[in-house]
């Protein structure tokens, strides 16, 4: 066997350090691959999950997850091959693990990559923390804090109890609970409040147990009472130890916890809670239960304490004394005879500022002091004084102070009231809790309205906005076929222009021509407006206003709601302008939408186009006489989706949008309203720099035409403007000419395909050329079309000479 060397020892050593690690920590390690597959675990993973690290290594690593992420996690270790991202590496978040026996317990995971050298795939190392002990100790504080405030808050000692009752058997899992205390003799303990779940069996068993009495040493109350310390049964089938034991198995009780309160040394009550699982003892949950009981000791002790408070008045201030309450006794005038220490630290006053003083002059806010006089003249009136009251009362500095008071009369011998006795809760920071909550609250209820509003407009906008698209691909496609069929009908038209006709037919044919232009007119306004505004390139970056109102005029007129006059004012000779005409039509085209919609009756739609008056930018205008906007609805006009309109008839997107196309070109959008007189809105456009690129390359090619018949030089040039060639008549510096065959126009051919990157088409017999197209029929519709489309495509392969370019 060859020696190691120096690498194989470190590597040795290294591994075999790991090893220890792993052995030796009390938390779990555990390391996988990129497939979930378990690589290594500590020796740790068999106290907290149950396996082996040899029956773990090999298993993949959602064995040790609930549902659903037992099912999910080869699909997020996927994720992650695929994408490199995750939101778990290098942080501690909090899961839940899956032990061999099937029980679910909190945890924490802390993932770090581990990149191993030659390997394609990296691995992944967790250190687990099993949190079940913190968690537990969380909800028993949580528990302790609710029973607190809850205790405090109970207008008397039954509703007390049975909030301890119901929070303990919330929190535990038990599912019955009542409460023991002595009577009146204080032999025996009597039944009070109960809880339970709603169920008749229970139900049943609290019915039969009402009226039942345990002394000293009876039953498990009983004996809880004289040993003062809490009673666990796992079994509650034996009556010779739980004496109701027939009742609880009708109920289906199997287990049961009695634990005694205490007020000092003192047992005052005990309660037990039933359960209808197995249950062996558990001295963590008795602990709880009996720490959250805890607070019902002096509760209860105080209800006895205000039951004597009849018989020595001097026993009870002997005990307000020692408790942080405030305590206050009054005479009938209202003066004060007795206050406890804690009223002066509360108030900051000295005793002898306070003895003989009277109440509510010194303590009582000036707005509230009578309200609460009157609560004492009314005891003295009437023989019963309000239990319970809540008041401010005043610091020496000036404080307010909130107490909440239990008010016990002071009787003379007679019987009449001659005073009263008060204890008060100091609750001014509860209750600004409270109001805390509360704004919490409503602020979250507000923001989630105003989300669930942006939600709805959003959704609307995208409803919309899909309807558009379908308009805007049916509009296209109806403009182009539009063009199609305009085409070929243009031509005939100008080819029986050409020929002999009678004036008559000449007017009828003026006539087509004239609808034909129409909707030619109303083919490129479509044309714009089903561009995408948000496609910076679809048009040229500037825009001749008067010949875009040529093409856009119709479309925008056809848009005026039919109750309403369109009146438009361009004047002439402006220049362009730096936006896209598609652009520029479909933000004219919102705000006369919107201007016909804020005539609600017969009104007029104004559009003009002129200079500003510093004669730096184009001003379009588009003005109404409806109602105007309220400033409110001014002031948001042009927020997105913001919209006066019923759902369903608007997004809110429209003034946005022009807003938008406007501060794109960088111009200026103002609105300018009157209340019964109109809106107007203008649009100022900065003028298109003379040098500045607008676009695709505009220069067309050059098209001379030399035809005998002019019918048929007639359809030549309407297929040569169609196609995009500026046409001109006779021989002229020309790309492409157009000239009889048979040698008729051979001398002018010859001058024209005498210089480079030039073409022809020859109608008739021509020479053998490829840069010739020879058309035997030249009055076919069809073959003239094609004819200039190859003539076109032919120019475009031909590459100029240095001395044709300009």
């Amino acid at each position: 066997m060859a020696p190691m060397n120096s690498t194989d020892l470190t590597a040795g050593a290294t591994m075999a350090q790991l090893r220890a690690v792993l052995a030796s920590t009390l938390d779990p390690v555990i390391t996988i691959d990129a497939r979930g597959r378990v690589h290594s675990a500590s020796d740790s993973v068999e106290r907290v999950f149950g396996w082996t690290p040899t029956e773990l290594v090999g298993q993949n690593i959602s064995i040790l997850m609930p549902a659903p992420h037992q099912e999910q996690h080869d699909d997020y270790l996927a994720d992650y091959r695929k994408t490199g991202t995750t939101n778990i590496l290098g942080r501690t978040r909090e899961f839940e693990g899956r032990r061999r026996d099937g029980s679910i317990f909190p945890l924490e995971l802390s993932v770090s990559r581990v990149d191993v050298p030659g390997q394609a795939e990296p691995l992944f190392t967790g250190i687990i923390k099993d949190i079940s002990d913190r968690k537990q100790g969380e909800e028993e504080l949580r528990l302790l804090r609710t029973l607190s405030l809850a205790i405090g808050a109970a207008e008397d000692l039954e509703s007390a109890m049975t909030v301890v009752l119901r929070e303990i058997c919330h929190a535990t899992g038990w599912e019955y609970g009542e409460a023991w205390l002595p009577d009146q003799s204080g032999r025996r303990l009597r039944d009070t409040p109960v809880w339970h779940a709603r169920d008749r069996t229970l139900e049943a068993f609290q019915a039969m147990t009402q009226g039942t009495t345990f002394g000293r040493g009876e039953g498990l109350p009983g004996r809880v009472w004289v040993s003062k310390v809490p009673e666990w049964l796992d079994d509650l089938s034996d009556d010779r130890v739980f004496r109701r034991a027939a009742l609880a198995s009708r109920a289906g009780l199997r287990a049961a916890l009695a634990v005694p309160i205490l007020s000092g040394d003192e047992v005052v009550a005990v309660i037990a809670f039933f359960m209808s699982g197995p249950e062996t003892r558990h001295d963590r949950l008795t602990a709880l239960v009996t720490a959250a009981a805890a607070p019902l000791g002096p509760l209860i002790e105080r209800h006895r304490t205000q039951s004597a408070l009849a018989e020595s008045e001097g026993r009870l201030r002997e005990m307000l004394t020692s408790v942080e309450l405030v305590a206050v006794s009054i005479d009938a005038a209202g003066l004060i005879t007795f206050c406890n220490d804690y009223l002066l630290y509360v108030t900051g006053f000295s005793r002898a500022e306070v003895l003989g003083r009277d109440w509510f002059e010194l303590f009582l806010p000036a707005e509230g002091r009578e309200r609460v006089r009157e609560v004492l003249a009314v005891a003295i009136e009437t023989g019963h004084i309000q239990p319970h009251f809540e008041n401010e009362i005043l610091t020496k500095s000036g404080e307010r102070r909130l107490i909440a008071w239990n008010n016990t009369p002071l009787r003379n011998p007679g019987g009449d009231i001659v005073g009263a006795t008060a204890l008060g809760v100091d609750i001014t920071q509860q209750r600004r809790d409270s109001l805390d909550i509360a704004r919490h609250r409503d602020e979250l209820e507000r923001r989630v309205r105003e989300r669930t509003a942006e939600l709805e407009a959003s959704h609307e906008a995208l409803r919309q906005t899909d309807r558009l698209a379908s308009i805007g691909t049916l509009v296209a496609g109806l403009g182009h076929d539009m063009s199609n069929v305009l085409l070929p009908i243009r031509c005939r038209l100008e080819a029986l222009e050409a020929s002999i006709l009678p004036a008559s037919a000449r007017e009828h044919c003026a006539a087509v021509n004239e609808s034909i232009a129409y909707l030619q007119q109303l083919t490129e306004g479509l044309r714009l407006l089903a561009l995408d505004p948000d496609d910076a390139d679809a048009t040229e970056a500037s825009t001749d206003v008067g010949q875009w109102w040529k093409q856009a005029e119709a479309v925008i007129r056809r848009a005026t709601p039919g109750h309403c006059v369109f009146k438009s004012e361009i004047s002439p000779g402006l220049p362009r302008v730096q936006v896209a005409a598609h652009r520029l039509s479909q933000a004219i085209l919102n705000l006369v939408v919107n201007a016909g919609e804020a005539n609600n009756e017969e009104g007029t739609i104004r559009f003009s186009a002129d200079r500003t008056s510093d004669g730096q930018q184009v001003r379009l205008s588009v003005q109404d006489d409806g109602p105007g906007m309220p400033a409110e609805v001014r002031r948001q006009a042009l927020d997105p989706f913001f919209t006066t309109k019923k759902r369903g008839l608007g997004t809110g997107l429209g003034l946005s949008l022009v807003h938008g196309v406007v501060k794109a070109a960088g111009g200026a959008l103002s609105i300018e309203t009157t209340p019964d007189s109109g809106t107007t809105v203008r649009l100022d456009f900065p003028i298109a720099s003379g040098n500045e690129p607008v676009g695709p390359a505009t220069t067309k090619l050059r098209a001379g035409i030399s035809l005998e018949d002019p019918r048929i030089a007639s359809l030549f040039r309407t297929m040569l403007t169609a196609a995009g060639f500026a046409v001109a008549d006779g021989v002229s510096e020309c790309d492409l000419l157009v000239v009889d065959g048979n040698g008729v126009g051979t001398p002018r051919l010859d001058k024209h395909l005498g210089s480079a990157g030039r073409a022809a088409i020859v109608c008739g017999d021509a020479p053998a050329d490829e840069r010739i197209i020879s058309l035997t029929t030249p009055d076919d519709f069809e073959l003239v079309r094609d004819a200039v489309a190859n003539a076109r495509r032919r120019l475009a392969q031909i590459e100029p000479t240095a001395k044709d370019l300009p």
